[in-house]
């Protein structure tokens, strides 16, 4: 089913602690969050007071807009999924992450890159040999509410991960976007991925509706400075930085989704048709789930 391999890839080390403050997107109200290093290099872990869990796809749940870890003790932790993301492309694989101040991550610019920006130049780069995962057989993955949506993995013989992803939305001016994104290294994640922000891709058609989504999700801005989410009344939206911003934001929540199996994926293209964090959920743990069985 697949091969594990030793592999030389760079990794980011917590120097110093790092504090992030912002809003949280649904509830609007102020929360920090301060990332230490593990000195333990067993991974990423939440906190929240005295609770202190790992992230893995088992305690996840996901919706439209965000993905919520779930503690044992029915905290929760919510909206993490580009935090992740930035670690991730920024190589970091172990940390704590203390949350204060209500159960949501900021926000920020509804990116990536308003976190890497913050982490960057508190970590230090190491080569390091780790254990990346070679598949050699295809896993498909079917959204549960509709099988026309899915998540593919299949081997190739390319080096580094590729994420192949396709967004379809025939209600709104978006329509089809596509693009294939090779995770070669920190730089061209940051250059390609981190800049997307968070989009509401169904067409725009009045005050109204910006009225009706902000009183869903009170800590979003739709426009000026601060601006974490991108709204469509025409096919480009005020203020993008990328053309095709819907289909690179979903590849960012997908690697941080992606990003709680803790694992390195090496020689593995993943397709991705009209992904969504229920089903990057789904996805990871299936990966998760197989590499257990076939473990034993």
């Amino acid at each position: 089913m697949f091969q594990v391999v030793k592999t030389k890839i760079i990794v980011g080390k917590i120097n110093k602690k790092i504090i992030i403050r912002g809003k949280g997107l649904r509830n609007g109200l102020p929360s920090k969050i301060t990332i230490h290093d593990n000195p333990k290099n067993d991974g990423i872990y939440f906190k929240r007071g005295n609770t202190i869990t790992k992230v893995n796809p088992e305690i996840l749940h996901g919706n439209d807009t965000t993905t919520t870890m779930l503690f044992e003790n029915q905290m929760s932790v919510v909206c993490i999924e580009h935090l992740l993301s930035a670690l991730y492309g920024l190589g970091v694989r172990d940390a704590i992450i203390e949350l204060d101040g209500g159960n949501e991550v900021p926000i920020l610019d509804g990116d990536s890159f308003s976190f890497i920006k913050r982490i960057y130049f508190n970590l230090r780069f190491e080569s390091m040999l780790v254990d990346t995962f070679c598949f050699n057989k295809s896993v498909t993955v079917y959204d549960e509410e509709d099988n026309f949506r899915y998540i593919k993995l299949s081997p190739t013989q390319q080096k580094n991960l590729e994420i192949d992803a396709i967004v379809s939305y025939e209600n709104s001016n978006i329509k089809l976007q596509k693009l294939v994104f090779n995770f070669e290294n920190k730089e061209k994640y940051i250059e390609e991925i981190s800049h997307a922000k968070t989009s509401y891709p169904l067409m725009i058609l009045s005050d109204s509706d910006i009225k009706d989504l902000k009183s869903k999700l009170l800590g979003v801005k739709v426009g000026g400075r601060g601006k974490n989410m991108n709204v469509y009344r025409k096919k480009i939206t005020k203020g993008s930085y990328y053309k095709d911003e819907v289909v690179r934001h979903k590849i960012l929540d997908f690697i941080g989704d992606l990003s709680t199996t803790g694992i390195v994926f090496s020689n593995v293209k993943i397709e991705l048709y009209k992904p969504g964090h229920n089903l990057n959920i789904k996805f990871s743990k299936t990966i998760v789930d197989l590499i257990k069985l076939h473990s034993k």
